[in-house]
């Protein structure tokens, strides 16, 4: 049987709240707190969060027949493990994603961040509602949900995770990827980042592009139910997992 994993991003709530619909609504599906969202240490790199996440999985006998779905930094750490773990890994699903290093993307939304966590004045209500506007595809239930987790992980771990979503390369390798990949991109995502779905789309080879018309930042989260049938689409066609895979006698 395939094993989701849903790995969160800095936004839609910065935890694993991100996926309560995808949680209730696939049983047996994890979603772990990634290390300092709030607890613990942020990783210094994406591949120390592929490291942190894998032992993670591993504690838990989730080896093999992984499908990992994110957003974000989420989509990152995704790609990032089936680059480096092909045989664990069946298929990813990302959204929000950019396969190139955006070094100075949003810098004043990163100076508001660290402003908001040194609790200068009136900031920390404009970081409030910069999450507020992000989820602005969302049902009203779903931005108050994420929102109360926001408040809890803070500025500073939001700061900690752009970082690591803005330094990641993947440039040169993603042609690379074995396991099946789908891309989810909303095309009414308030920011109008660059089309890093399209682009991907076209570097991997037999890549699943689908676009939500009123899809956001988030369209996972936020638009679940469409999300949910097309990623359950997406794993009935990943076919048999190794354990009904027929044992080959010569392989070793």
């Amino acid at each position: 049987m395939h094993q989701l994993v849903f790995i969160h991003g800095p936004g839609a709530g910065g935890n694993s709240v991100s996926w309560h619909e995808q949680i209730k609504h696939f049983p047996g599906a994890l979603a772990p707190d990634m290390p300092g969202n709030p607890e613990g240490s942020t990783c210094h790199s994406i591949a120390g969060c592929v490291h942190w996440l894998r032992g993670w999985l591993w504690a838990q006998g989730k080896k093999r027949d992984l499908v990992l779905v994110g957003y974000t930094l989420g989509s990152c750490i995704a790609m990032e493990y089936a680059l480096t773990y092909p045989e664990e890994v069946s298929g990813i699903v990302l959204s929000t994603i950019s396969v190139k290093p955006r070094p100075v993307a949003r810098p004043n939304h990163l100076d508001r961040c660290l402003a908001a966590a040194a609790g200068q004045p009136g900031i920390m209500e404009e970081w409030v509602q910069f999450q507020r506007n992000a989820l602005r595809a969302a049902p009203p239930e779903v931005t108050e949900r994420l929102m109360v987790e926001h408040l809890k992980v803070g500025p500073a771990a939001q700061y900690r995770s752009l970082r690591l979503l803005f330094s990641f390369d993947g440039t040169g390798r993603v042609d690379k990827i074995v396991p099946k990949v789908m891309l989810i991109r909303g095309e009414a995502d308030p920011f109008n980042p660059p089309d890093g779905e399209g682009e991907l789309h076209a570097m991997i080879p037999g890549s699943r592009l689908e676009r939500l018309a009123d899809g956001g930042h988030f369209p996972i989260s936020e638009n679940y139910e469409k999300s949910n049938a097309l990623i359950a689409d997406f794993v009935s066609g990943l076919g048999p997992s190794s354990a009904h895979k027929p044992v080959d006698a010569f392989a070793r």
